[in-house]
């Protein structure tokens, strides 16, 4: 099984032809609402693409939240153990999205603030079925903290996607099994002001001090690196696609990367699938709805080889 600790929000997404600059105001072309949350779209990819999948957050009664629900599960989710407090609202991301595909995202916590330690700690046992676990940091930071530390005391493998990048700490990455950060987040985590001051030796370095089993770094529409302590920086084009929508790209890429290795395919082989996956994603508008299925990745990876 695979446990998914995260946020999930309504994803309310502007449209426009250029992002706005710091004090600009720009015009939308189309406003869509549509369900979202980095924790919520892993789980709805994983789900989508064959993963047994369980998900621990937080809702709200009303509207929207009703919405992510019934999105959740009719992916396939297990959506049973989700918290809902009434009369809150819930969590809420505003997107810009330019005619180059590029995004921009403001996120409301709401509810995503009371996925605590302690609600956590009330189904410790998934902890004890689960093969693996999805993190990330749109929930308290305390909570991704005592999951991790949940995750080592029932040997459940850890994949953790360290975005938002500005609550990470580092004392979070150590023996930490998968980090999937994108090129931005590599560089924050590597004291660097841009991912071009990044160089492969700062990396494997960064792996080796904190004990990482491996950091797969997301780099768009070139696919993706891969880190290891003890073995030469591995990198894993894509086909080039010109892009529509790149929200939820990372968190496709994430889902199918992470249902692939509890499948127990070698770590190649579920990148492979992930850039499949992920490059299928961003040719469709919105997040968890344009996330592909099983059927459709393997169709697009045949075609890929001849």
């Amino acid at each position: 099984m695979i446990l998914v600790i995260g946020s999930i929000n309504m994803d309310v997404s502007f449209r426009v032809d250029e992002l706005p600059q710091p004090g600009e105001t720009v015009l939308a072309t189309a406003m869509k609402k549509s369900p979202g949350g980095k924790g919520a779209n892993q789980a709805v990819a994983a789900s989508k693409l064959g993963g047994h999948v369980t998900m621990l957050g937080c809702l709200s009664d009303d509207e929207d939240s009703r919405s992510l629900l019934k999105s959740m599960k009719t992916a396939g989710v297990d959506i049973s153990h989700i918290r809902i407090v009434e009369g809150r609202s819930a969590p809420t991301a505003f997107i810009c999205v330019s005619a180059r595909g590029e995004n921009n995202i403001v996120v409301n916590p709401a509810t995503n603030n009371l996925v605590t330690p302690e609600y956590i700690h009330e189904y410790e046992g998934l902890f004890e079925k689960a093969t693996y676990c999805v993190l990330q940091m749109e929930i308290p930071y305390e909570t991704v903290k005592e999951a991790i530390a949940l995750c080592k005391k029932y040997g459940v493998k850890i994949v953790f996607n360290p975005s938002p990048i500005g609550g990470v700490s580092t004392e979070l990455l150590y023996h930490v099994q998968l980090v999937v950060p994108n090129e931005n987040e590599a560089a924050v985590l590597l004291g660097c002001k841009s991912y071009s001051e990044v160089t492969e030796n700062a990396l494997q370095k960064f792996v080796q001090a904190f004990d990482i089993g491996c950091m797969v770094i997301t780099l768009g529409g070139k696919g993706c690196i891969c880190v290891e302590p003890d073995r030469p920086i591995r990198r894993f084009p894509t086909i080039p696609r010109e892009a529509v929508d790149t929200t939820g790209a990372g968190d496709t890429f994430l889902g199918a990367l992470v249902t692939r290795l509890a499948e127990n395919v070698s770590l190649e082989q579920a990148i492979s699938f992930a850039n499949t996956a992920s490059g299928i994603e961003v040719m469709r508008k919105g997040a968890q709805n344009a996330m592909p299925t099983r059927k459709e990745v393997e169709d697009e990876y045949k075609k890929s080889l001849g």
